[in-house]
């Protein structure tokens, strides 16, 4: 037997904002004590919020490209199957989960209603799948008995025995939920149906629980509840405050039920705790939230998982047990953390390929942790099954539930059409937690297949938003205006919206804050509480350097979410901007307390702490992003910077040896064809202060006889970079065809001057027509194909190459001194210059 135990309990979609209004109220009194003794906080959900792969990255610490489990639903292996797919099985998941790394441990593991856990496997201990409360028989009597719902088989009369069939939920029982239940049912609502089902469904698992705890020995024991998720899809619509959109009647009946649920959990809780000793840890999470306020959607989007979109980005969590701190707060976790923190909890070792960590923050004393590289590559007996199938009843019986809920729609009688629409669906959902993982490059192949073979389906509007918006964090602008302008295309009335918005963010993302202001302007008529679309319009004042505009957009929207991370971070970035670091600190240590890996947050309290003079602080915040994310040179930067103020050597010399064997530093380039000036960006940025890098201002030879700005070692990058540690933190001149050269080593922020090829080639024409190398015509038809194909290269190149982050910069409206590309010249750059108002020489490329 193990030294320890712990309980790990799951309440599906449980809400930190309704958790905290009803304990505050005194409704949640065992809760309420269970927060007191011990730790508790937020934990970061993962995209896209789809309960089953939730529950099994939980379970497993691993996202879903490698557990397995892609959805609600699943194609069907067996030939014979009705409609060719089948509810997501236990049989899906390729990695083990708590209870199977247990298993080989030589532990007894007890787990209970499992998302998914059907058919159950044959562990040591009980394993009851979530087919074991589900019905759609009318009377207890025609009850089927589902195979495989139990392991093992000796208990299988026991669990028939107590389960609760939603005819058994009496009036009493339907009371503290809707106390007005006998009006209700009269009106024939079917609100009334989900909430009798959800019942019977909810006192099913805790009496399985609880028997278990009272009757069979455990080390590890999990038990799930969907009830809260299903109460708060049928009923928080009606959950005070009212919503516009709500007949009186309904909430009327309804408006009691969510505190209802909330209050029931606490009962059972309190049941639950009085049937262990206080050696065991007691868990409780939920792998999403749940909108309760004025963020609940009004409506839904008419698309599968449709449901998802009333979900919450943060979950809940409160531990407590032996060695657990008390009444303690933490921060900055992810639903992914759960299983290496119930391996700290045993000392066992964390596998080095679990995503998550373990939450150390929760320990009185720190344990010591320990890993191994794997737990898959631990042979011995786990508990999987070898691919057994499910039950075909049991597959219908789970699948309508799936269809009642709304998560899926109900399947046709083409057995085609639904396994393609099942595998189309389980890699959207892949590809987007790709890319909440960062993984944005594996990301991409599979939303572009998506794309390209739905593209006369509905569902490739929604496959194609997700692409375009990865296309432009990528920096993929070509292909983001391609598609963008195919979606606009096939777009209806109905995703206008949509549309707009998409094209907003293509403007702001290709430096045109003005264009980009006005469509999210109109988006906002149409989407008036969207906190997201006030901070867009924000971005677009902040990189025209009207802070104070965008400051007022990003109050708004942190006044609509305040826990929307994004937008605190914006706010904070205008504070900082404008000398006010108090509080831009308050903001980002608020961006920290819900998600605490975000790196722009340490930094800019580093920087803000810095110039209030407190640098041994201020060191301290970039330590921590210097940890999260170890390869940033902006951090190492400032961590030198202010270690040799503090005449630290030693942590100077640390952080000064990384980066110049890692990092090396971040160079400012200038490139473009030549002749489409360059060096009048160059003179620009010397003349407004910026640093720049350059050797020659003579004449130079009979190619080039204005070589201004040049920086002549650059004409070896080819064969050598040494030199380039000269041009950290400065700006230079680079030929576009030496870019391919630069190394993987170094971070760049290029700025490409784009010009009329036209005026590119009359220029060059003008240059070389003393030379007469060749005949006029030839002259100008060899030069404008040579040059077509270096823009045209030079763009794939860089789309191939994320550490160069690109601006493209016009030179009519540089010559023209236009506000607006100024404006987000600097703001790349970041930097407050006004260069509307210098004065450049007379001298230039024309």
């Amino acid at each position: 037997m193990s030294k320890r135990k712990v309980l790990l309990l799951g309440w599906d979609a449980c809400e930190w904002k309704v958790v905290n209004d009803l304990v505050a109220k005194g409704m949640m009194p065992t809760l309420a004590k269970f927060l007191k003794e011990g730790s508790s906080g937020k934990l970061a959900t993962l995209d896209p919020p789809i309960s089953p792969m939730l529950w099994t990255s939980i379970a497993t610490g691993k996202r879903a490209d490698k557990h397995g489990i892609h959805g609600f639903v699943e194609p069907d292996p067996d030939p014979n199957s009705a409609n060719g797919i089948r509810p997501v099985a236990s049989t899906s998941r390729k990695v083990k989960a708590l209870w199977n790394i247990f298993n080989q441990e030589g532990m007894k593991s007890n787990v209970v209603g499992w998302w998914p856990s059907h058919p159950a496997e044959p562990i040591n201990g009980v394993m009851v799948s979530q087919f074991f409360q589900q019905t759609r028989d009318k009377t207890r009597e025609d009850w089927k008995w589902i195979p495989g719902t139990v392991h093992p088989l000796s208990l299988e009369e026991t669990m028939k025995n107590i389960r609760v069939h939603p005819t058994e939920v009496t009036g009493p029982m339907m009371q503290p939920f809707v106390p007005k239940f006998k009006e209700a049912i009269k009106s024939k609502d079917k609100v009334m149906g989900a909430i009798v089902t959800t019942l019977a469904h909810t006192f099913s698992i805790h009496n399985a629980a609880t028997y278990l705890l009272e009757n069979e020995d455990w080390d590890f024991m999990a038990v799930y509840w969907d009830s809260i998720d299903h109460f708060s899809h049928a009923t928080m619509k009606y959950h005070p405050p009212k919503l516009p959109t709500i007949p009186e009647d309904k909430f009327d009946f309804y408006k009691e039920a969510i505190t209802g649920a909330y209050r029931f959990h606490d009962m059972m809780l309190d049941r639950i705790l009085s049937l262990i000793d206080d050696d065991t840890t007691v868990i409780i999470v939920s792998d999403h939230g749940f909108h309760s306020d004025h963020l609940r959607p009004r409506q839904l989007p008419k698309e599968p998982a449709g449901p998802t979109y009333e979900h919450s980005p943060y979950a809940f969590f409160a531990i407590k047990g032996p060695g657990i701190k008390k009444n303690h707060a933490i921060f900055g976790g992810s639903v992914i953390d759960i299983t290496p923190t119930v391996l700290s909890l045993y000392e066992k070792p964390i596998g080095r390929d679990m995503e998550g960590k373990p939450l150390v923050q929760i320990y009185e004393k720190a344990p010591a942790l320990s890993y191994i590289d794997s737990w898959e590559e631990v042979e011995g007996n786990d508990g999987m099954h070898k691919g057994e199938g499910q039950d075909p009843w049991a597959q219908q019986e789970a699948m309508q539930q799936l269809v009642d809920l709304g998560y899926i729609e109900a399947p046709t009688g083409d057995k085609a059409h639904n396994i393609r629409q099942a595998v189309n669906e389980g890699e959207y959902y892949v590809a987007r937690n790709l890319i909440d993982g960062g993984k944005r490059r594996e990301a991409l192949p599979m939303l572009e297949r998506l794309v390209e073979e739905t593209k006369e389906a509905k569902d490739n509007l929604r496959y194609g938003y997700r692409l375009l918006g990865l296309y432009l964090s990528l920096g993929m602008n070509k292909e983001a205006f391609t598609l963008l302008e195919k979606l606009k295309a096939q777009g209806n009335e109905d995703s206008q919206p949509f549309l707009m918005y998409h094209e907003a963010s293509f403007h702001l993302a290709n430096k045109n804050p003005v264009k980009a202001e006005e469509l999210f302007r109109k988006v906002i008529e149409l989407t008036p509480n969207s906190a997201n679309m006030y901070r867009k319009i924000g971005v677009a004042y902040q990189m025209r350097q009207n802070f104070s505009e965008a400051e007022k957009y990003f109050q708004k929207a942190v006044s609509i979410d305040p826990d929307n991370i994004f937008a605190r971070n914006s706010l904070a970035s205008v504070y900082l901007k404008t000398g006010r670091y108090e509080e831009a600190i308050d903001e980002w240590m608020q961006v920290i307390s819900n998600t605490y890996y975000y790196i722009p947050a340490h930094q800019g309290i580093g920087t803000c702490l810095y110039h209030l003079g407190i640098k041994d602080k201020a060191a301290e915040a970039f330590e921590v992003a210097a940890v999260i994310g170890p390869k940033l040179a902006r951090t190492r930067r400032w961590l030198v910077k202010i270690y040799s103020e503090l005449n630290m050597e030693a942590k100077r010399a640390h952080h000064e040896k990384i980066l110049r064997e890692n990092i090396k530093g971040q160079i400012t380039l200038v490139s473009g064809p030549a002749r489409s000036g360059m060096s009048l960006v160059m003179e620009t940025l010397e003349k407004a202060g910026y640093p720049v890098k350059y050797d020659s201002m003579d004449a130079g030879d009979k190619d080039n006889p204005y070589r201004r700005f040049e920086y002549t070692p650059m004409q070896k990058l080819a064969n050598e970079n040494a030199f380039l540690k000269d041009c950290d933190g400065h700006a230079v001149k680079i030929p576009m065809h030496f870019l391919n050269y630069l190394p993987d080593n170094y971070e760049y922020k290029l700025i490409l001057v784009e010009r009329n090829s036209a005026d590119i080639l009359k220029s060059r024409q003008q240059l070389k027509s003393e030379g007469k190398l060749r005949s006029q015509n030839a002259f100008d038809l060899v030069d404008a194909m040579e040059l077509g194909e270096q823009i045209k290269e030079t763009e794939e190149f860089l789309e191939q190459r994320p550490h160069i982050q690109v601006h493209k910069l016009s030179y009519e409206a540089l010559l023209n001194r236009e506000e607006a590309e100024l404006e987000s010249l600097a703001y790349f750059l970041g930097e407050d210059f006004d260069l509307a108002q210098l004065e450049l020489s007379s001298q230039n490329e024309a």
